[in-house]
């Protein structure tokens, strides 16, 4: 298993690619697998990497996506826009304590689960 940066796999462009990574990147640790039938998912940050060439990697994890996965910081100006991909990406999302700023507007699903 490879140890990586998110900006190191974003810009691996090689024809062979590991089949797992760690990802160290503080806040943002985990394991990602390569998902070489995905051609379309989005980069997301938190549940999903795409390298230089394409590629897809994705979580390795059971449970909820946590908002820091995805770069939030109760610094940030609007975090609209990094909730809806963690609220897309997952029925389950963790909210860590904090003060928020949120100005964009974000879909919910009804069977969506926030825990804070």
């Amino acid at each position: 298993e490879d140890t990586l940066t998110i900006a190191g796999l974003r810009a691996f462009h090689e024809r062979l690619l590991p089949a797992t990574v760690r990802i160290t990147d503080s806040g943002k640790e985990g394991q990602f697998r390569i998902d070489l039938a995905d051609q379309t998912s989005a980069d997301n940050t938190g549940t999903t990497l795409v390298t230089a060439n394409g590629r897809r990697y994705k979580r390795v994890f059971t449970g909820p996506v946590t908002l820091a996965w995805f770069g939030v910081r109760p610094s940030d100006t609007d975090i609209g826009p990094k909730l809806q991909a963690a609220v897309d990406a997952a029925d389950e999302v963790f909210i860590p304590d904090g003060t928020y700023t949120q100005l964009t507007t974000v879909r919910l699903r009804r069977t969506l689960i926030i825990r804070a």
